[in-house]
């Protein structure tokens, strides 16, 4: 299950929603039409006329067999074995014929599954939005964004409090700005992210991208516009080739001459077969660093406007986070926009040209930015929080 999850998010992410229904359905039609057709004629007569048949040989069998007892041409006992024969012939035949039923049997909920891929998502979303022109600068902003999960109630019907997440978050990124998010463990950072990506709605304040709220915007032209890279790497099965490709608009349509340039930028030396190397459902033939350089490089391929780093070498073992973070420090080279959220001050300290620091102002309240600042040193200037932060990681500033 977490597995289809992280396939899903892949799939969302790169804006793939409507290509994959559709790549599903033609495999789906291709199977279903011809029996459907079929059935459309047979199905409402099957069963009617499968049990005359059997019960007529059934019955056949058991009238000659009583003939032939009746002028004593054969025993009792072998009569009564032949009614015994005959029965359980005949309920394996219906067993058997019932493949066929079991079969139209599921095919409602094939048709309930692919109805499914039309449903709404569960976020507030404008019909006919507003779609990002080409030239776009694609300044993401913050404005006052609160985020919390309602309560619900207890075993006896008492409504418990909510439980507040972010509170109040306002920051912007203008054109080529990188901005680092860093925050501890459990301080919301991901459902930042989360929010960013359109994946949830904020409970109050709004994001902007370009002066529009981002529920008035075409969600496909707003992921179209994001090199997204998780904490762990989203790899479908196939070809290296294939999943750099991904983020494409059209997968098929991916030069291998590009793809090879941002696999040598990503250090993509491990590959035994080049391009064609397999990976293995879900990565599986590949180690935790080789997988999070396919994604970035699979990142990089869409040429975005700006890269959106979700703790991008939090799994990693220090050997696999080094060669990862040279992959990420290349690819948030040059005019591209960037948030980074992350507790790895090494991750950042570098690349990044603003750096706001998470945290909770006091117990039950959400998170919030205490402290802003142009360098780490300076954020350490201003908040004994985040200094000691930097200490516990064996970072004096």
């Amino acid at each position: 299950m977490e597995k289809g999850l992280r396939e899903f998010k892949k799939v969302i992410h790169n804006n793939k929603a409507e290509y994959e229904g559709r790549e599903i359905m033609k495999k789906f039609d291709c199977i279903i039409e011809p029996d459907a057709a079929f059935w459309a004629y047979w199905y409402p007569l099957q069963n009617t006329i499968r049990g005359i048949v059997v019960n007529m040989v059934l019955t056949g069998v058991v009238a000659h067999g009583a003939y032939r007892y009746y002028y004593d041409e054969i025993s009792a006992g072998f009569f009564l074995s032949l009614v015994a024969w005959s029965t359980q012939i005949a309920a394996s035949l219906w067993e058997i014929a019932q493949l066929e039923h079991q079969f139209n049997h599921v095919t409602p909920s094939i048709l309930k599954l692919k109805a499914g891929f039309d449903l709404p998502v569960g976020i507030d979303r404008s019909p006919n939005g507003i779609i990002l022109p080409p030239d776009s600068p694609f300044e993401l902003e913050f404005r006052d964004v609160s985020f919390w999960f309602e309560g619900g109630k207890d075993k006896d019907g008492n409504v418990l409090p909510r439980q507040p997440i972010l509170e109040g978050l306002s920051f912007k990124i203008p054109r080529g700005t990188k901005v680092a998010l860093i925050a501890p463990s459990g301080m919301g950072k991901s459902t930042a992210i989360s929010l960013a990506m359109g994946d949830k709605d904020p409970n109050s304040g709004a994001i902007y991208i370009d002066g529009h709220r981002l529920q008035d915007l075409d969600r496909g032209s707003v992921l179209d516009c994001i090199g997204f890279v998780p904490q762990e790497a989203e790899i479908f099965d196939g070809t290296v080739f294939s999943n750099v490709c991904y983020g494409l608009r059209d997968p098929k349509s991916g030069s291998r001459e590009k793809v090879e340039h941002f696999a040598k930028k990503c250090k993509m030396d491990f590959l035994r077969n080049g391009l064609d190397t397999i990976v293995g459902t879900n990565g599986d033939k590949l180690s935790g660093g080789q997988k999070q350089r396919v994604g970035i490089a699979m990142a990089m391929m869409k040429e975005p406007k700006i890269y959106i780093i979700d703790e991008g070498t939090n799994s990693l073992d220090p050997t696999s986070k080094k060669e990862v973070q040279g992959s990420l420090d290349e690819m948030m080279a040059g005019d591209k926009s960037g948030l980074t959220v992350t507790h790895d001050l090494n991750a950042v300290r570098h690349t990044c040209h603003r750096f706001l620091f998470l945290d909770k102002a006091e117990e039950g309240r959400g998170s919030s930015i205490v402290a802003e600042a142009g360098s780490l040193e300076e954020l350490a200037e201003k908040n004994a929080t985040f200094r000691q932060f930097a200490l516990d990681q064996g970072i004096v500033l």
